[in-house]
């Protein structure tokens, strides 16, 4: 197991070949892997938002359709289950394309 101060992520398949001398890589359970995919999902949700130019939103957005997807697998849940509730939810309740915004609140 690692050092309790290092800082693990989750990385792209290709890459493993180009560091595995550098960095011991070791097995970990189901449980860490769903872990480390959620924790991955939030570092390219905070990549988008840094996003400076087209092309940066562009490769990011794709980065975080990839995670997506891999929750997705992990928690058993298919993609198109996953579009199904996004259609039903955008049928009854409208899409966020008319860019309204309103105060927050407990209701919504």
């Amino acid at each position: 197991m690692p050092d309790q101060n290092q800082q693990l992520k989750l990385v792209r398949a290709k890459l493993l070949p180009l560091v595995k001398s550098a960095y011991k890589v070791e097995p970990y359970s189901f449980a860490m892997h769903k872990q480390y995919a959620i924790k991955k999902l939030i570092e390219e949700c905070e990549e988008v938002v840094n996003c400076e130019t087209r092309n940066e939103l562009i490769e990011e957005l794709g980065d975080l359709q990839e995670v997506i997807n891999v929750v997705a697998s992990l928690n058993s849940i298919p993609l198109k289950m996953i579009e199904e509730k996004r259609l039903n939810k955008l049928e009854k309740f409208g899409g966020f394309d008319q860019l309204i915004v309103m105060p927050k609140t407990n209701d919504c």
